[in-house]
């Protein structure tokens, strides 16, 4: 099998904006049909801004759910008969909390460890926070009464190494340093949310104080704070008819960090209102145009998450009853479009831009559709990709859902480091003209499973 590239280097430090929690902008900005034009490198360019400037997506935050508003409004204005399915869920929540690390030392000197990020959905603390000593190595049959430091590795679906049996732990990840893990919001490897264990993360240049004061059997105090409440999210969706009822599903997940994850949907969004704009004899609307914004990327105790518990759940055997997957005879899932590289420049100690691309991989499921996004990636002289068949690999986002659920699928994804970080991920770390290439391409290629090309 061709090569699966996995990420890029690391991320670019910019201050975030003031975020407005409004996505109104997303795309009312874009009127194809008064124009009759499909959407410029300014039109994407305007979306993914206004996607970025209202905020954060977290999985059913204030922010996630009107983004999701905004979706909706311009899909039914659009005409599509657009649905929602409520997913009601356990939501974890630290943005009003805290979290900290700090050891007392012999002499009772309090020495404050900076944290990188807590552990997604990991286990809460008091408002004091937890004090115990620490402690490294081997656990001891008697899990209770100290605080566990581990020792980790970033990888490109989280962190490993992490899991404990204790009150808290500290996990040391080795190969990454502070200044690039903050702020991270990093949901994807499970097992710790599970066990309730309160964990923070600490990077590689600061782990050797907190192994030494492990080793010296010193005490520390960990606090993280925050909410574990029920809260609501959904799945957006709905179906533009076409001549026929076979189904071209735009989907992708609705939920994201910032100007990356997942700045498919407002690309997304852009196509379908174009494509709607067409009448009913156009070539493109020989197929009905699905589009569907998911939610539980960012939070895995969503129920139906993702795209492949919506493929479920309308299957017509998980209780949604419409049967609207016996429809969709392919899926397009494209992510993370015009990413750039940013690396860490020790001599002057911040974040440069390297003026590389962040090489981006495109996948087909089978040879005929891996033909197609790659030669209309190509026409859109889109650079530093690869086109790949055959099994399709964990990292692959969206795409992996409809897959698994059997559905011939096109999709794509590049994997920079900044990819779920609050802190870095800006519009800064993306190129206008990439950006464009990918979209343009993408939307060619659909324009051409629309029109009834070959699956």
């Amino acid at each position: 099998m061709p090569r699966f590239v996995l990420a890029c280097t690391a991320a670019g430090a910019a201050a975030a904006p003031a975020f407005t929690g409004r996505f109104d902008g997303l795309a009312a900005h874009y009127n194809p049909t008064a124009t009759g034009l499909s959407p410029s490198a300014d039109d994407y360019w305007a979306a993914v801004n206004a996607m970025y400037q209202g905020g954060p997506r977290l999985t059913g935050s204030p922010a996630h759910t009107a983004f999701l508003d905004e979706v909706s409004a311009e899909l039914s204005a659009a005409g599509f008969a657009v649905q929602r399915d409520a997913l009601p869920f356990t939501r974890w929540d630290v943005s009003n909390g805290t979290y900290s690390l700090v050891i007392t030392d012999a002499d009772g000197v309090r020495l404050d460890i900076p944290v990188a990020y807590p552990y997604v959905r990991s286990g809460l603390t008091p408002p004091g926070g937890l004090t115990f000593p620490l402690r490294s190595g081997a656990l001891l049959p008697d899990h209770s009464g100290h605080i566990h430091v581990t020792s980790g590795t970033m990888t490109v679906l989280g962190p490993t190494g992490c899991a404990s049996e204790s009150e808290a732990t500290v996990c040391c990840i080795s190969n990454t340093p502070h200044v690039q893990l903050k702020g991270d919001y990093q949901p994807f490897t499970p097992g710790i949310p599970q066990k309730q264990i309160p964990t923070l993360m600490v990077g590689s240049d600061q782990c050797a104080r907190v192994q030494a004061a492990a080793a010296a059997g010193l005490s520390a105090t960990l606090t993280l704070t925050g909410t574990q409440a029920p809260g609501e999210t959904s799945h957006v969706w709905g179906v533009l008819q076409g001549r026929s009822d076979d189904t071209v599903m735009l989907g992708v997940h609705s939920d994201g960090q910032n100007a990356v994850e997942e700045n498919g949907i407002p690309s997304l969004l852009l196509m379908a209102k174009y494509f709607a704009s067409l009448p009913l004899s156009s070539p493109y609307r020989a197929r009905s145009l699905g589009f569907a914004a998911v939610a539980g990327h960012m939070d895995y105790d969503v129920p139906h998450h993702e795209t492949q518990g919506f493929a479920a759940l309308h299957s017509g055997s998980a209780g949604g009853g419409d049967n609207l997957m016996a429809r969709v005879v392919v899926a397009v899932a494209p992510e993370h479009f015009g990413t750039m590289q940013w690396h860490f420049d020790k001599a002057s100690g911040e974040y440069v831009a390297t003026g590389k691309p962040c090489e981006y991989t495109a996948y087909g499921s089978n040879l005929a559709l891996e033909g197609l996004v790659k030669g209309a990636l190509n026409g859109a002289n889109a650079s530093s990709f690869v086109a790949i068949t055959g099994p399709l690999p964990l990292e692959a986002g969206s795409a992996l859902g409809w897959r698994e659920h059997g559905v011939p699928t096109i999709g794509g994804i590049s994997l920079p480091d900044y990819l779920v970080n609050l802190d870095h991920g800006g519009p800064d770390k993306l190129d206008k003209r990439r950006f464009f290439s990918f979209a343009s391409g993408y939307m060619d290629a659909i324009g051409q499973l629309l029109s009834g090309h070959r699956i």
